[in-house]
């Protein structure tokens, strides 16, 4: 038994050799092929970048780019590893060797396959198989000894892909050369993955144009918050070195599916174009194109509600004199009022001390509150009041500090609260007042009344609302009193012991604090001051003239004044309101003036005044005579109607007619009369009220009035007349129901005749009054001849006197 065969050296390298050359082989068909990959990329991808920019004017998006990268990435790793790593590393079989060599090369005759089988077997083999196995080997390694092993391989395949690979790495190398730029975009784009990467001869920059104040402001993280409703007004600058488009494209699309559009921008200078949307209402999108650009990333305007103030109201507490405040029901101190706005307009007493609350639908970052010359500029960390002159300029900035500015805003900043007074500061009490004055949120700031107060707010999306929240704070000015005030019973011309009666009704916004007479003699200066019998107290908001009860009038002594016949008295009634801060309020009525008469000359004046009145009753008298008389007349005519017979009584209509005229005319006449009659029966009554006034009556003078004139008028007025006219009208009704009138007739006239009997018993009393006021007036004129007697008496006197003193001078001079 022999030992088993080694395989012999020979063979051992042309299997080794063979297993080399197959690592080479397939190392370099799959870097080859890894190359193919790389350079078809970059030609591929080179082109559809160029394409897709030829159409949109944008770079591939990053992601796709991305994408891309890793799907090369992922294709020539897939190739190194299955092509190359795990093909050259891979462990071959001998055997498998010597069949690849024996399929190439039959002329071996499976003698290697042999030959390795045999080596590779462990057990002893017999001498004679020891001997055919070594002469098989034999003949292996001398048939191997005359074959290449290096035509086992196909170099088609190889040659192709190493021609591909080398073609496509030359042309890149070269393009990379040629085209430096074009090679730098695509690495940029491919490799370094930046969003921008082509060159553009365009480029464009977007920003809006905000209100209020044109503000420029730019898209952050290509978004912009809008306030909605308001106009959109985009704006595309061109930088610096680029070249200005002959065209402005804008592509947009609204929110919510509403619609899209394009639109062509228009220049708005060198270098910019504009578009305006009005009232924009939904979110948008924008792109925008000129020339080569293009904006990747579409413009975002996202609509949002513009700051706006939704509660307004003012904490109020009013001044003291106002008798507004209320008060603690337990501390009885005074508490603040809310006085919420009325449309675009709050009305509040001047000085009050008031906490301007604004409520705003979300939060703020900055509020300014401009009234008049001032401005106060709020935010939760600093505050300043700024005045300014009248050409606009800045005349005195106040900074307010940190801590203040911090309490007038609400932890969610949707809330402020601001401290004023509603004053001018005009007296030097309603500066001393402003002094003491404080509030939790620090001291108040002096608001001049009915100014415009306009606030502006922005919030925390940085929009300035277009348009401020106005509002009229309307101060309510404690105005002087109302004086009603008018004479009664007291003419303008009065005795030296008359009393002047002045009725009247006095009244003030919030309190009086004194009402007086004053008066003044022959227009001498100063007035002097009477007070009246009866002052107001509590300072009421009313007060009557009213000595007493009893009384509805106050009373002006003339007695004690001391005044002489001829003089002038002016009269008014002054009223004085209880403002302690602008006040106080001073009011005068009208003036009367009266003339001082003597008694005599008084009661010549009322006689005139009572003749006027007689004459005027006369004529009633007369008026109403001639309304019976038309009445008569058609009774006549009526009562001839009654009696004819029936086919005169159709051709009646006209008498009718006038019968019917006649009554309405009557009734109108006697309602006249009527109101004349009480005129008369007011006018004696004010002649009566002046005899007493003046203290110029008599008790028979007064019983004369009353009794024989105003008493009977009275009857008169209030009986006979509305009788006559209660007649008159149910005469109306027979007549138009066509019913027989004569009965009324005859009542009406019957009425009329009884009151004109009185009438005329009046008259006569009149008449009578009248002789007895000749008698004075003749009295009158004999005291004044007898005065005008004495005057030139003394005047004769005087003269005879001065003519004896010179005759005496010249006696002595002789």
């Amino acid at each position: 038994m022999f030992d088993h065969i080694q395989l012999p050296p020979e063979v051992e390298a042309i299997l080794a050799k063979l297993k080399s050359r197959i690592r080479r082989y397939v190392l370099w068909e799959g870097l080859a092929l890894a190359v193919v990959a790389v350079g078809l990329f970059f030609w591929l991808s080179l082109g559809l970048d160029w394409a897709v920019f030829s159409m949109r004017r944008l770079e591939i998006p990053r992601w796709l780019r991305v994408g891309l990268d890793l799907a090369v990435v992922g294709a020539v790793t897939a190739v190194v590893l299955s092509l190359v790593v795990f093909r050259v590393f891979r462990s071959f079989r001998t055997k498998s060797l010597a069949l690849i060599l024996e399929k190439r090369f039959p002329e071996l005759n499976d003698r290697l396959v042999t030959a390795v089988e045999s080596a590779s077997q462990s057990e002893s083999h017999t001498a004679l198989t020891s001997a055919m196995l070594e002469r098989t080997m034999l003949d292996a390694v001398a048939t191997l000894k005359q074959v290449d092993v290096g035509s086992v391989f196909d170099q088609r395949p190889l040659r192709r892909v190493t021609t591909a690979a080398s073609v496509l790495m030359v042309s890149l190398i070269a393009f990379a050369a040629m085209c430096p730029q074009a090679f730098a975009r695509w690495r940029a784009g491919y490799v370094g993955l930046q969003d921008t990467y082509w060159p553009r001869e365009v480029e464009l920059v977007a920003t809006v144009l905000a209100e209020p104040g044109d503000r420029v402001k730019p898209f952050v993280d290509g978004e912009y918050k809008h306030p909605r409703g308001s106009d959109l007004v985009l704006l595309f600058d061109v930088p610096a070195g680029k070249k200005v488009p002959e065209r402005v494209e804008l592509q947009y699309k609204l929110g919510g599916g509403r619609g899209y559009g394009r639109a062509t921008c228009f220049a708005a200078g060198e270098r910019r174009f504009k578009h305006a949307i009005d009232d924009l209402l939904d979110d948008a999108d924008f792109w925008v194109t000129a020339g080569d650009f293009t904006n990747r990333e579409a413009y975002r305007v996202r609509v949002v509600d513009p700051p706006r103030i939704d509660v307004l109201t003012a904490k109020s507490l009013f001044p003291e004199h106002t008798k507004r405040q209320k008060l603690d029901d337990e501390s009885g101190k005074p508490v603040r009022e809310t006085v919420s706005v009325q449309g675009t307009q709050m009305s509040l007493p001047v000085e009050t001390d008031f906490l301007l609350r604004a409520k705003a639908n979300k939060p703020l970052v900055r509020a300014r509150l401009q009234f008049g010359p001032h401005e106060l500029t709020l935010s939760p960390t600093e505050a300043s009041l700024t005045t300014r002159s009248a050409d606009g300029q800045a005349d005195q900035v106040e900074q307010i500090s940190a801590d203040r500015a911090a309490k007038f805003f609400d932890a969610g900043r949707r809330e402020f609260v601001v401290p004023f007074v509603l004053s001018e500061l005009a007296t030097p009490a309603a500066r001393e007042r402003f002094e003491k004055l404080d509030s939790p949120f620090g001291k108040p700031i002096a608001m001049p009344p009915d100014v415009a107060l306009k606030i502006f707010l922005e919030d925390i999306d940085d929009i300035v609302g277009a348009e401020p929240a106005r509002i009229t704070i309307h101060g309510i000015a404690d105005n002087a009193p109302s004086i009603a005030a008018e004479l009664k019973g007291i003419g303008t011309s009065v005795t030296r012991k008359a009393e002047i009666p002045v009725a009247g009704l006095v009244t003030d916004d919030y309190g009086l604090k004194d009402v007086r007479f004053e008066f003044q003699v022959d227009d001498k200066e100063p007035w002097e001051v009477r007070s009246l019998s009866k002052s107001p107290s509590g300072e009421p908001r009313e007060f009557k003239l009213q000595a007493a009860d009893d009384d509805p009038t106050e009373r002006l002594e003339i007695l004690k004044m001391d005044l002489a016949v001829g003089q002038k008295l002016t009269l008014t009634v002054v009223a004085e309101d209880a403002d302690n801060l602008n006040g106080p309020h001073v009011a005068r009525s009208q003036k009367f003036s009266f003339k001082i008469v003597s008694n005599e000359e008084l009661l010549s004046l009322l006689y005139q005044r009572e003749l006027n009145l007689r004459r005027r009753f006369e004529q009633i008298i007369a008026e109403v005579k001639q309304t019976r008389a038309d009445l008569i007349l058609h009774r006549s005519k009526a009562d001839g109607v009654a009696k004819a017979s029936a086919e005169e009584k159709a051709k009646s209509s006209e008498i009718s007619n006038a019968v019917i005229a006649s009554v309405i005319r009557s009734l109108h006449a006697i309602r006249k009369n009527s109101t004349e009659t009480i005129s008369v029966e007011e006018s004696f009554q004010d002649i009566r009220e002046e005899l007493i006034n003046n203290a110029v009556h008599t008790p028979q003078m007064l019983e004369r009035i009353d009794e024989k004139i105003v008493k009977p008028l009275h009857s008169i007025n209030t009986g006979d007349y509305p009788a006559v006219d209660e007649s008159l009208g149910a005469l109306k009704l027979l007549l138009d129901d066509s019913r027989d009138p004569l009965p009324g007739l005859d009542e009406s006239i019957a009425q009329i005749g009884a009151m004109l009997d009185q009438m005329d018993t009046i008259l006569k009393e009149m008449q009578r009054l009248e002789t007895f006021q000749e008698a004075i007036e003749l009295l009158k004129s004999i005291i004044d001849q007898q005065q005008q007697l004495e005057d030139r008496t003394k005047s004769e006197r005087k003269k005879r006197r001065i003519q004896e003193l010179k005759g005496l001078s010249d006696d002595e001079s002789k």
